[in-house]
């Protein structure tokens, strides 16, 4: 199929399927096409208590719950099923679709996750959120996979020579699913060695690459004024990024830089008159091994902890805040900071793989921290970052960029 690269006829009757729905980031992508008089079956895959996953808690002004006809429930588990039996899949995916489409033809496939290519004869898009494709589909790491694997949930039961059967299958099934897509939405090159290289290598089977880098609540907040300010008595700190830097898996890919992060405001703490507020969330693999660290460094009592909560809540948090952090590990800037971005909270970040200028602080250890915080001190570089990280959202950040396939 991807020998001659189709693109999408708009004017064509058929329907356009989304399958595979980690952080309900694809609905920004459907709620586009809708916009274009697109006909749209969203599946979503998780239970409705994963709220992370959940449209209706995105985007809690356009779709709710009960869903309309053009959204579906198909809880599935466990991904890694999907991978494993991709025809049964296929199955149950074809006898979801709702009565209303069932028999109309199928234009195209957005997926992600561990989903594979499951319509060879239609245009398939393979939406990428990271580890799907940077891990999952490169077959260079499957033999590091499988030992994690031995490590984790009913998989540490089995005998490692079974377990290595199985990361196998999965591997192998998500990469062919891969090529045979028309086109793979991914990260920009030079943030992921990992991903790139899985990009590099669908590319000899004619997949077409498209950077995605926006935001899928540029609609609703572009037109978003900034009210809190960096005052001269209290400053709010905001970082909602899951926290990996201590037990990582595989290696040093996930780590996130929480703890360079932690260190940083520490020393801005112990070095101004400010009443600081911190504002994080208890996710990830490390939260235990952070608190030990804000702990040790006395900032225990500057730390607000949050559960995971849905997006019309945490955009309270973003409304009050006055500076946001995203990771400063090895990882690319996130949702998280990219969200900063839109609504013009100054961000401190590393970002210094990107190969365009960001109107992003850029900071990869606590002393660069430390500085960022003290920079931002002054009322005109914290205005002019303020104004350009809202710019820059609005002109470049919007799902159409993509979409124009």
């Amino acid at each position: 199929m991807n020998e001659n690269t189709n693109k999408i006829d708009l004017n064509e009757d058929g329907i356009i399927i989304f399958f595979g729905t980690m952080n309900a980031m694809p609905m920004h992508y459907a709620m586009e096409l809708r916009k274009l008089n697109q006909e749209v079956v969203y599946f979503v895959d998780e239970k409705k208590e994963n709220t992370l996953h959940r449209p209706e808690c995105h985007f809690k002004n356009s779709i709710s719950y009960p869903y309309p006809d053009w959204i579906v429930e198909l809880i599935i588990p466990s991904k890694l099923l999907i991978s494993l039996f991709p025809q049964f899949f296929k199955f149950i995916l074809m006898k979801s679709i709702p009565n209303k489409y069932k028999y109309k033809k199928i234009k195209a496939i957005f997926y992600g996750g561990f989903n594979v290519s499951f319509f060879p004869n239609n245009i398939n898009i393979f939406l990428s959120y990271g580890s799907d494709l940077e891990y999952f589909c490169n077959k260079d790491l499957i033999n590091e996979l499988s030992e994690e694997f031995c490590n984790k949930s009913f998989t540490k039961y089995l005998p490692k020579r079974l377990v290595y059967t199985i990361v196998n299958k999965i591997v192998n099934n998500q990469f062919e699913g891969a090529k045979k897509s028309d086109y793979v939405l991914f990260f920009p090159l030079g943030n992921s060695i990992k991903g790139d290289k899985v990009i590099n290598e669908l590319k000899k089977y004619n997949v077409q690459y498209i950077e995605r880098y926006d935001d899928m609540y540029i609609d609703d907040f572009k037109c978003y004024e900034k009210k809190s300010k960096f005052g001269d008595t209290e400053l709010i700190v905001l970082c909602a990024t899951r926290f990996s830097f201590s037990n990582l898996t595989l290696n040093d890919q996930e780590n996130k830089g929480n703890d360079i992060i932690i260190k940083g405001l520490a020393k801005y703490i112990q070095n101004t008159d400010k009443k600081v507020i911190i504002h994080f969330f208890e996710k990830g693999q490390d939260v235990n091994e952070a608190k030990k660290l804000c702990k040790n460094l006395g900032i225990e009592s500057n730390i607000v902890w949050h559960k995971t909560m849905p997006m019309h809540e945490l955009f309270k948090l973003y409304e009050k805040s006055h500076i946001c952090f995203d990771q400063l590990g090895n990882n690319w800037l996130g949702a998280i900071g990219v969200f900063a971005i839109l609504l013009g909270i100054p961000l401190i970040s590393n970002v210094s793989k990107y190969k365009v200028p960001l109107p992003v602080l850029n900071a990869t250890n606590e002393e660069e921290v430390y500085k960022g915080l003290v920079q931002l001190e002054k009322k005109e570089l914290y205005e002019m970052l303020s104004i350009e990280s809202k710019k820059y959202a609005v002109d470049n950040l919007t799902p159409l960029k993509v979409l124009k396939l």
